[in-house]
């Protein structure tokens, strides 16, 4: 496993001194002689040669998920429990993963420029992003110029816009200093998805996610590189999503069970989460029908049962109707975290998103943990292979997107999955059957 660790470490690190051959030719990170001999270097042999730049990305991106592969078959084996404590020896061990991510540079994703702007917008100019948009201030600012997006104004939701002023005022105008605060920040919403996917494992099973649960979605290069090394701010949407989902889960458990103190401020704070979520994407706003459909079986039950009784003209109580409807909803919830991946996935069909933008993947992948049917779980982790291999026609293309490279990079996402699955047909066929003998 030591050695399996030092692999995982090495690719990483390869990755973080790769990052900087992408680095903005008009953005000067540091003037220090050592970084700036480096950046030079990377420069001036490797950054007008997208075909070295291509074959390095690819090599990297399998090595990644070779060791990812690697890491959960081992895991998988010995079905560890995972503690969160200063002794945790996995624990540690995924910290130390991170460090070469966190001296990285975001190569795939100008994102984060954005997050720092249109916060600075606020705080030094006094003007609101999503009025004003960065074009505005070319002349004014400096931090524009390796801007790509400066046309459009923010397209985040007020949730987010108010979350990244948490960082940008602690950094207090200075690029490297806010810049190293939003990747701690971005850490930190690991951190709250972590403890809100436990929440939502004590609420389904009772028990905390072991390891090799974990490992699915902590240790998947896609949310390596897209959140930690690209500051993508997706699981700033999905942490509060995953935690509303398991209150709300936790009031139905409890209205099976006869009652619950303070349902009314319960499924408030649920709302306020899942609020939260829509606030920073709208994605999440998918998952309002099951608030609207929980609110109705928590506070309406007894009505509703009333209303089934009178339209059908049951012959059966309503307490039993009631009870029944609840039993059922017992039953689903295995299938919820499933069910929800899926719904998830809609929004990644939409020209917004250009038909699959690789972190947008991170909105699906939270659930693996609990979607029991390994075809669908490793369907999606194919897909965040598939995804991370996206980036190929731009990389090869010198960074430039056009209509072919869109095609292109629509092709890659979906047929690696497509042959994935002619590939594992018979096995595929064998569950189908198995399934309906059940």
């Amino acid at each position: 496993m030591l050695l399996l660790f030092g692999l995982f470490f090495t690719t990483l690190s390869l990755y973080s001194v790769f990052s900087y051959i992408l680095t903005e030719p008009n953005l000067v990170l540091s003037s220090q002689p050592i970084y700036w001999n480096f950046q030079l270097y990377l420069w001036k042999q490797f950054y007008g040669n997208p075909t070295f730049i291509t074959a390095s990305y690819i090599f990297l991106v399998i090595t990644l998920f070779l060791c990812y592969a690697w890491v959960l078959s081992k895991l998988k084996k010995q079905q560890l429990p995972f503690t969160f404590s200063l002794e945790s020896r996995q624990l540690w061990g995924y910290v130390l993963l991170l460090i070469p991510l966190l001296f990285s540079y975001n190569a795939l994703s100008h994102d984060i420029f954005n997050y720092v702007f249109n916060a600075k917008m606020i705080l030094v100019y006094g003007y609101n992003p999503h009025v004003k948009t960065a074009l505005d201030f070319i002349n004014i600012d400096s931090w524009v110029r390796f801007m790509h997006n400066i046309h459009t104004t923010a397209p985040y939701g007020y949730g987010w816009t108010v979350l990244s002023l948490i960082p940008s005022f602690l950094g207090q105008e200075k690029f490297l200093v806010t810049l190293a605060l939003f990747r701690l920040f971005m850490i930190g919403s690991l951190l709250f998805l972590y403890f809100a996917l436990q929440h939502l494992s004590q609420t389904l099973y009772k028990r905390g996610l072991h390891t090799y649960e974990l490992a699915l979605v902590f240790l998947n290069p896609l949310l390596l590189l897209e959140v930690v090394s690209n500051y993508h701010n997706d699981v700033w949407m999905m942490a509060p999503a995953v935690l509303s989902v398991s209150m709300l889960l936790r009031l139905l458990q409890n209205r099976i069970q006869g009652g619950f103190k303070n349902k009314v401020v319960y499924f408030i704070c649920a709302s306020l989460l899942l609020g939260l979520s829509v606030s920073v994407k709208l994605a999440t706003v998918l998952l309002v029908p099951l608030f609207v459909l929980a609110a109705l079986l928590i506070f309406f039950l007894q009505k509703y049962a009333q209303l089934i009784q009178a339209r059908f003209r049951l012959p059966i109580p309503t307490a039993f109707i009631s009870q029944g409807l609840l039993f059922l909803v017992r039953l689903a919830e295995k299938y919820i975290p499933t069910v929800l991946a899926l719904i998830l996935f809609i929004p990644l069909f939409t020209a917004r998103s250009q038909q699959f933008l690789p972190w947008y993947l991170v909105w699906i992948l939270v659930w693996v943990p609990f979607i029991k049917n390994s075809t669908v779980r490793n369907m999606i982790l194919v897909f965040s292979f598939s995804s991370l291999l996206r980036y190929v026609p731009w990389l090869r293309n010198g960074f430039e997107y056009s209509d072919e490279i869109l095609l292109q990079q629509k092709l890659i996402t979906w047929l690696i999955p497509i042959v994935y699955v002619f590939t594992h047909i018979k096995d595929l066929t064998k569950k189908i059957q198995i399934s309906g003998r059940m």
